[in-house]
């Protein structure tokens, strides 16, 4: 309620109100319209006192209630304020922002603090005395869809976004829906316990123990009713809310310890557990009611399954793995006091007054304590070879063992692949293909069943993931060949796109999967293993397989099958062995074997993983990130002899674009150059670094000539000295020798040649220097990833959610692919379409009748 009263009272300075419909701001005495109807003002003549945030009506104060002021901060009054109102003021589909402004952090963060050390204030004595945006309304389903799509992976939200792609929409707000819901959430009345006397301690949570499960919440968490969302909490302890940060992380452990002492108000506590419900169509008819709880009580939550959680291991071993066992579903298929919560269904309200509540932390748990003395029991009444239960689905093998395998899983993936080409955007594609929607859909399926299983399946679904590979990349166009299928579908840190073949991961997820699980919670081979499955049939024979690939023996090595992430170790070793015999398998030209080495240097492929938003320049339009990929491949992109558009200079046989990113023209080096100057100074600006661009630090070479060694000037960072930051870009395969080329020695070398001529003559003014040395293909030198290195530590040290910042490298990543793409694009003879010379021959498609244009590049 703090929260509500400071924005009232700030936009009654203002002279503001807020509408609650549209969210626009007007004068006290101005209506807001829509359509034909009107929304009024809060002063509108009638004598009525209403909020400036919405059309509510205000309950009157008592006259003898006078809000207190001190330090200019309205403090802890509420005459006039109920849970009622506040349960109108939430009916009206209250929109928050996802993060706090930096400037807004601190004034928040104090507010938040202020209302949590009254709940506790306040409770304590007591204790001591006996929504669908407007704008998408007339858009169908599926483009509704594509929208949500864009906007998840805009947030970063991968997962997300792919079931946002494939939703059945929300059902319509009618009594239908209403009635199916009250089926699924009947009321009944609370249980009458017996009065026990616990003379167990309650649960206390350490500041450490609360501040972890803060930073614990997925990023995106959704928020509940009151719009408060843990990215929220996290803001508040971040830039120049750092210097309350402990008081306020102290101030929420005691609300933590609060409620987990039992002692919520009961007014509050109905607030707390209340959630507004969500019902999604299924695919195959009905409703999926979706609820989604306050903050506060998820947080709760957390901190109860952290602290119970390891006592609770011996009581459930060994028969549920639905809790604190990771892996535990794939495990089982290699074995063969609460208030009721109130749920908001637009103006109605419904009680789930049985079961768990879903997305609650401590549902599982819960729900495992209350299963468990069913599993004893079945346990003890029959002779089982094996029962494993996740939660409520048991596994219970007996006389017959059935293998499921899968098949629908990899149609279903083929079926997703098709339906994010509908986004038609080849950065937002390769983003999801890569995180969430390719693969990784069949990581279960393939880890827990043998490989000989997947075999026909496998072939058909990296048919469809090349088919949609060749679409991303070349438009369908030619180009795409084996080397290139080949390359995409290598990891990152390999020089690849990180789009894994199936064919590649069942090489090692089965055996990965099944060494984790054979020691887990005590489950062995001599337990159960070789009982239920003979050794020759499966595990050895895939394990035999793999061996002989890599021409390793894979378990005389204990340390490395013992290694905490096996599946990512053995893929390691896959790839390693792969890469080796790639370069004798396939005939590489110089500049192929060149090309290919250099991506594989650190921060080359940070870029990739760029989260799509505008507003930071993370954007390419189609055409420039097609180039881009194109370029990286070695995709050829122009045709033999064609002259450049900006030199008019002529390159005999230059069809993979090197002259492009080197051409010094309109378009060219000082583009690219300009870019990653730009990004590099917002990033410290984002960070709190005080930084110059193109200062002049008067430093000139005689006859009036100017030196600008400081395309960024970092004021007081080396021992308080100002240090000059130039920049300087290269393209390594511009070299006319390429049979002695070396990764980075491009980049090393032009920083070198800026040390030579700058570092002494900043130094006899006072002044550092420091090169910042890039090439065209992401190679970064060792001073520029040193600087970038402290800047995303300096960043983290003032953003509390940064986690580990590895945006600042992929930022300055996709800078230099968006100038490089940028470089191509201005060379191509027509901005509308680009022609590809057969890659057997060279020649381009008229040669072989084709009609232009083969490949067209959509922007």
């Amino acid at each position: 309620m703090v929260v509500f009263e400071r924005a009232e009272l700030t936009l009654k300075q203002m002279g503001l109100w807020l509408c609650g419909v549209c969210f626009k701001t007007h004068t006290l005495r101005s209506k807001c319209r829509h359509g034909t109807a009107f929304v009024p003002s809060p002063d509108n003549g009638d004598g009525v006192v209403r909020f400036v945030l919405y059309d509510i009506i205000k309950p009157l104060a008592p006259s003898c209630s006078q809000p207190d002021h001190v330090d200019g901060l309205l403090q802890d009054q509420h005459d006039g304020f109920t849970l009622s109102l506040l349960d109108s003021l939430l009916l009206k589909g209250l929109r928050t922002v996802k993060s706090i402004p930096p400037k807004c952090r601190l004034g928040f963060s104090r507010v938040l603090k202020g209302a949590l050390d009254k709940l506790v204030k306040e409770t304590l004595a007591e204790s001591a005395h006996p929504m669908l945006d407007l704008d998408e309304e007339d858009l169908n389903l599926c483009e509704r869809n594509l929208k949500q799509c864009k906007r998840k992976i805009c947030d970063g939200h991968y997962t997300a976004a792919v079931r946002v792609l494939s939703s059945s929409g929300v059902a319509p707000y009618n009594d239908a829906t209403l009635h199916e819901l009250k089926a699924k959430h009947p009321f009944k009345s609370a249980p009458s316990l017996p009065d026990i006397l616990i003379d167990h301690q309650h649960l206390i949570a350490s500041w450490d123990v609360v501040l972890d499960r803060i930073k614990s919440f997925p990023r995106g968490t959704s928020c509940g009713r009151d719009g408060l969302r843990a990215q929220h909490l996290l803001d508040c302890l971040s830039g120049a809310a750092v210097a309350i940060s402990d008081e306020l992380v102290s101030s929420i452990t005691q609300v933590v310890n609060l409620f987990l002492e039992g002692k919520c108000p009961m007014l509050l506590g109905e607030y707390i557990a209340s959630a507004p419900l969500t019902p999604l169509v299924k695919p195959g008819g009905g409703i999926r009611p979706i609820a989604v709880g306050t903050i506060w009580r998820r947080l709760v939550s957390k901190v109860s399954a952290t602290m119970i959680g390891h006592s609770l291991d011996g009581y459930l071993d060994g028969l549920q793995f639905g809790v604190r066992v990771p892996g535990g579903g794939e495990a089982i298929i290699h074995g063969c006091n609460r208030w009721p919560a109130r749920l908001y269904y637009g103006e109605h309200s419904l009680w789930s007054c049985q079961g768990v509540q879903q997305g609650d932390p401590l549902g599982p748990l819960l729900f495992s304590l209350v299963l468990h003395p069913l599993i004893c029991k079945i346990k003890d009444s029959f002779n089982l070879c094996l029962q494993a239960w996740y939660l409520d689905d048991g596994t219970i093998v007996g006389d017959t063992l059935v293998v499921g395998e899968g098949w629908s899983e990899y149609s279903k993936t083929i079926g997703l692949l098709n339906a994010v080409a509908k986004i038609n955007d080849p950065q937002c594609e390769l983003l999801l293909i890569r995180a969430c929607a390719g693969v990784s859909k069949l990581y279960f399926a393939m880890r827990t069943c043998p490989p000989r299983v997947f075999e026909s399946a496998q072939l058909s679904f990296d048919m469809a993931l090349r088919f949609a590979l060749e679409r991303i990349i070349t438009a369908s166009g030619p180009g795409f060949g084996d080397w290139q299928w080949r390359i995409a579908t290598l990891p990152l840190t390999f020089g690849g796109l990180g789009i894994y073949s199936a064919g590649d991961v069942l090489n090692y997820a089965f055996i990965a999967s099944r060494l984790q699980s054979a020691t887990l919670h005590g489950l062995s081979y001599s337990r159960c293993w070789y009982r239920l499955l003979p050794p020759g049939s499966t595990f050895d024979d895939a394990l035999c397989v793999f061996n002989n690939a890599m021409e390793i023996d894979f378990l005389s090595n204990p340390s490395e099958v013992a290694a905490p992430k096996l599946m990512k170790k053995m893929a390691d070793i896959y790839f390693t062995r792969v890469t080796k015999d790639a370069e004798s398998s396939y005939s590489l030209s110089p500049r192929q074997m060149a090309l290919w080495q250099s991506q594989r240097e650190d921060h080359t492929s940070d870029w990739l993983r760029v989260v799509p938003i505008s507003g930071l320049g993370q954007t390419m339009n189609g055409k420039t990130y097609r180039s881009v990929l194109c370029y990286r491949l070695g995709v050829p992109l122009f045709s033999v002899s064609t002259p450049c558009s900006t030199c008019s200079r002529v390159f005999v046989g230059d069809i993979y674009g090197d002259h492009a990113v080197s051409c010094a023209g309109i378009i060219g080096i000082k583009h690219r150059h300009n870019m990653v100057r730009d990004t590099l100074v917002d990033i410290c600006f984002r960070s709190g670094i005080s930084a110059g661009k193109e200062v002049d630090i008067g430093l000139d070479e005689g006859h009036d000539k100017k030196l600008r060694p400081a395309d960024m000037l970092l004021y007081s960072w080396d021992g308080g000295l100002d240090v000059c930051v130039d920049l300087t870009g290269s393209s390594p395969l511009t070299q006319t020798r390429m049979s002695d080329f070396a990764p980075g020695r491009a980049v090393t070398d032009a920083a070198h040649r800026k040390r030579d001529k700058y570092m002494a003559k900043c130094a006899d003014i006072g002044y550092g220097f420091l090169p910042f040395s890039f090439s065209s293909l992401g190679e970064l030198e060792t001073d520029a990833v040193t600087l970038l290195k402290r800047v995303r530590n300096f960043s983290m040290a003032q953003d509390i959610g940064a986690r580990a910042a590895g945006h600042i490298f992929n930022r300055i990543g996709f800078s230099i692919a968006k100038g490089v793409g940028a470089q191509i694009v201005s060379r191509y003879p027509n901005q509308n379409h680009q022609y590809i010379p057969c890659t057997s021959c060279l020649l381009i498609p008229e040669k072989h009748g084709l009609k232009r244009p083969q490949y067209v590049v959509n922007s």
